[in-house]
C-alpha cells in the first residue's frame, strides 16, 4: 500500500532547471547549517514564509528538503563517479520519510564515515567551486535529516557537525539555497504550496 507521505511527495516537483552559483562556506560550516559570503559575514534570512511546514511532522518536514535536494542534485551528471552515492544519500533520507526505517548512525555514515567515503569528502576535495558548493548542500540535507531521527530516538550526544542543527535550521537551510541560485524563493513556495494541498486532500 502506498503511504500517505509518498502520496504527497511523488513526482511533487516540476521545476525547470537553472544555472546555479555556487554555495559559500566549507563542509564543516555547511554541517552547522551556517552558510557565509565571501566577507564572511553569514546570510541573513530574507523572511521566507515556511509556516505551513515548520508546524507539520518531522516526515513531512523532512520531505520537503528532500525535494530541495532533489531540484540540486539533478545537476550532478550520471557519469560523475560519485553520482551513485549522491543518489544512495537521497535514497536513505526518502526511507526515512516513508517508514522510518534507518537510525541516524546509518545517516550520519553517508556523510562521514571512518573509511573516508561519506559525500562531505566530495564536497570538501572538489576542485570546481560549483560542483563542491552543490555537494554541501546535499551534506546540509542528509545532516537535518540525521539530526531528525537522533532527536526521534532520544540520542543524548549527537555527532559534533551536526550539534548546531535546531528547528529553525529548516528555514536556515531553505534560505541558504535561494541566496545562492540553485532554486527560487517561488520554486520553494510552490513545493510547500503543493504539500499542503496535498495533505488538504488526503
Amino acid at each position: 500500500m502506498v503511504s500517505k507521505v509518498q502520496l504527497i511527495f511523488f513526482d511533487l516537483v516540476k521545476c525547470t532547471d537553472k544555472d546555479a552559483a555556487p554555495f559559500t562556506g566549507t563542509p564543516e560550516q555547511a554541517y552547522r547549517n551556517l552558510r557565509l559570503d565571501y566577507n564572511g559575514t553569514p546570510y541573513k534570512g530574507n523572511d521566507m514564509n515556511l509556516s505551513g511546514i515548520q508546524p507539520l511532522k518531522d516526515e513531512i518536514k523532512g520531505g520537503f528538503v528532500i525535494e530541495i535536494g532533489e531540484k540540486v542534485f539533478k545537476h550532478i551528471s550520471k557519469e560523475d563517479d560519485r553520482y551513485i552515492d549522491g543518489r544512495a544519500a537521497l535514497d536513505a533520507c526518502w526511507k526515512w520519510v516513508e517508514d522510518g526505517n534507518i537510525s541516524g548512525d546509518e545517516l550520519y555514515e553517508l556523510i562521514d564515515n571512518a573509511e573516508c567515503t561519506g559525500i562531505s569528502e566530495f564536497a570538501e576535495y572538489e576542485q570546481d567551486i560549483y560542483l563542491a558548493k552543490l555537494w554541501c548542500l546535499l551534506v546540509d540535507i542528509v545532516s537535518y535529516i540525521a539530526w531528525m531521527e537522533y532527536k526521534k530516538e532520544k540520542t543524548r550526544y549527537l555527532p559534533q557537525a551536526l550539534e548546531g542543527i535546531r528547528e529553525e535550521s529548516l528555514l536556515v537551510l531553505a534560505e541558504s539555497a535561494v541566496e545562492t541560485s540553485f532554486i527560487t524563493e517561488e520554486e520553494i513556495s510552490l513545493i510547500q504550496n503543493r504539500i499542503l494541498s496535498c495533505l488538504d486532500t488526503i
